[in-house]
């Protein structure tokens, strides 16, 4: 499910684009199935993300924003959580690097607090879907995961330029740890 949609998304799409292709790979599973399909970002037979994304940093962290929200089960090949980079098959299957001084920390960071994030929020792993955004004007994508009292607003921002998003309230930075004003940019 999430590798076919997830191919657009590794070129610049519009979030409408997004939206359409990722509704209509949903519509191919029942809602009971979508939580154990694997969210891939990369695999044996394709190159790596980074590669596809000519080395932006910024683009991977929020394609693995989505991986670790998104319903389904985030998959990480080996290295990707390192930066490991490789193109097409067989470069892609390189060995992995060993050597903590090569690694990516900070992108293994974040690899960290995602599954962290995850693994302590029911509302991730078997809570409900609902698409709440998909702005192309400013390649805007949000959607919320809730379950019981527990609801996540996940806005992933794939415009060139910052948006000012109003909550209505303040709200918790998850992956930031911190608290955010009402009105934030």
């Amino acid at each position: 499910m999430f590798i076919s949609a997830h191919k657009d998304m590794k070129r610049s799409i519009r979030a409408e684009e997004c939206s359409f292709s990722l509704g209509a790979v949903r519509a191919s599973y029942p809602d009971q199935a979508q939580g154990s399909l694997w969210n891939l970002i990369d695999g044996n037979d394709t190159e790596r993300f980074i590669v596809s994304a000519k080395g932006d940093i910024g683009r991977l962290k929020l394609a693995l924003i989505f991986q670790f929200t998104y319903p389904g089960t985030p998959t990480v090949y080996y290295g990707d959580e390192i930066g490991l980079v490789g193109g097409n098959p067989p470069l892609n299957r390189q060995c992995m690097q060993w050597d903590p001084g090569t690694w990516n920390d900070d992108l293994r960071g974040l690899y960290s607090k995602l599954a962290a994030l995850r693994s302590g929020s029911p509302a991730f792993t078997r809570g409900t879907f609902s698409e709440t955004a998909a702005n192309s004007t400013h390649n805007l994508y949000s959607y919320e995961r809730s379950l019981e009292r527990e609801t996540y607003a996940v806005y992933l921002n794939n415009g060139d330029s910052d948006v000012e998003i109003a909550f209505g309230q303040e709200v918790y930075d998850c992956l930031g740890d911190e608290n955010l004003p009402s009105r934030w940019t």
